[in-house]
This record gives C-alpha cells, sequence and structure tokens, in this order.
C-alpha cells in the first residue's frame, strides 16, 4: 500500500512537473516572438490623410474580394423599415452614392442619395438608418496597398464592431455565432469616388447677410456677424 501510493505521489509530481515545463516553454516561445514589423512614419502620415480626404467626399463602396459594390435593399422586419445595404451592384452606376459627413478626427457619418444612414442596430446588424447618432457614425481606419491604392474599414461607435462583408450571402454583419474565424468575409472596403450624391443637410440660418451702405465710416455698420474663437489644445 504504502509503495503504491508512493507511485501516485510521483505520478502525480511528474505530471506537475511536465505542465509546469509545458506553461514555461509556451511562455518562452511567447517572449521569444519577434515584434510586429514598424509601419514607415511616411505611410502612417499617408494613411491618415487618406482618411481625412474622404471629407464632403461621393463614394460607392465596393468589395475587394468580389468587385460588387454596395446597395440598398429590403431585408425584411421592422427596423429601419426593413431597409439595409448588400454587395449586390454589379457597376458602379448601379450602386449606392454615399455622402461622407465628417463628425471628428477619423469619423464619418455616411449617408445615401435618399438621405438614410449606412448604419446599425442592436444586436448586432446592419440596416439603413433615418436619424444620425452613435449607430449611424462609424470611425474609417485606411491601409495602404503595394499598388499605392488604399483600402478601408468601418468600424461603429455604437456597437464597438467592425462591419464585415460575407462572400456568400453579399450581405453585412458584425457577428456570426455560426462562423466565428469570419471565413470567407472581408472587413477592408474600396471607395470609388463618384458625383451625384445628396450633400449632408447643413443648419438653416435664416438671417440676412446684406449690410447697409454707408459712405461716412463714423456711421454704424449692421449685419450679421459669427463670432467664435478657436481654441489650440495642443500646447499648455
Amino acid at each position: 500500500m504504502i509503495t503504491l501510493r508512493l507511485n501516485r505521489g510521483l505520478k502525480v509530481l511528474a505530471y506537475a512537473g511536465i505542465a509546469s515545463g509545458s506553461l514555461m516553454a509556451q511562455h518562452s516561445a511567447a517572449f521569444s516572438k519577434p515584434p510586429p514589423p514598424q509601419i514607415p512614419e511616411a505611410q502612417i502620415l499617408a494613411q491618415n490623410e487618406a482618411v481625412h480626404s474622404l471629407a464632403q467626399g461621393c463614394y460607392a463602396i465596393q468589395s475587394p474580394n468580389t468587385g460588387k459594390f454596395m446597395k440598398q435593399y429590403h431585408a425584411g422586419g421592422i427596423v429601419d423599415d426593413g431597409l439595409s445595404y448588400h454587395f449586390a451592384a454589379n457597376t458602379a452606376a448601379e450602386a449606392e452614392k454615399f455622402y461622407f459627413k465628417p463628425t471628428s478626427f477619423f469619423h464619418y457619418m455616411a449617408t445615401g442619395q435618399d438621405g438614410r444612414y449606412l448604419a446599425s442596430h442592436l444586436p448586432a446588424e446592419a440596416s439603413s438608418g433615418y436619424y444620425a447618432g452613435e449607430f449611424a457614425e462609424w470611425r474609417i481606419a485606411a491601409n495602404q496597398q503595394g499598388d499605392g491604392s488604399f483600402t478601408y474599414s468601418f468600424r461603429g461607435t455604437g456597437l464597438k464592431k467592425h462591419m464585415r462583408h460575407n462572400f456568400n450571402s453579399q450581405g453585412l454583419y458584425f457577428i456570426d455565432l455560426l462562423n466565428p474565424t469570419n471565413a470567407d468575409s472581408e472587413s477592408a472596403f474600396r471607395l470609388v469616388a463618384q458625383d451625384g450624391c445628396t450633400p449632408y443637410p447643413e443648419a438653416q440660418l435664416n438671417v440676412d447677410e446684406s449690410i447697409s451702405q454707408v459712405s461716412d465710416i463714423n456711421e454704424p455698420v449692421r449685419g450679421a456677424v459669427d463670432p467664435h474663437t478657436h481654441i489650440v489644445s495642443n500646447e499648455f
């Protein structure tokens, strides 16, 4: 009985030693991996400028994998009148044309020709929304390709997830429980410049910008003025 217990004890110690050695080997392998390659500063600046240059622009969104363009369609349901987007247009002429309205650095809202938004909603669906807000806002990042062109990714502010395109269904998604590895999908897209977008509606001030014409510099000048201050916060 004593011998049996000792043998069991030795086995336990042996297993513990093996497990500890395996864990140490995993940690050693993790630390021995080379760091990811550094992106040249010039490339970072070019990618940032590619995002900033989208402001007030008109674009069609194209799948690099299939070559098809995004268009609006009726997906069904009651949210946003059942409207959404998918990559089913064969040409840019058939595609939805999106006006890119900046909301902050690297952030945009994209509105179609009918004024509806490229949007998302809970739990994790893409849609053609009809109001502005965090679920209609995207953080856009650019990735420079070998030929100097750019692809763009869209991360939803509301869902905090990247928009993806499934090649098989042509649809947009953020989470697919049946496809946890995101097989047959992409999250970076081409933006093809277009004409004919509907500009984002700006606030109407409804003021008279004409001023009274006077010949004497001592006389008062009457009109409209927009006094404001730009505060620079990069130096204190």
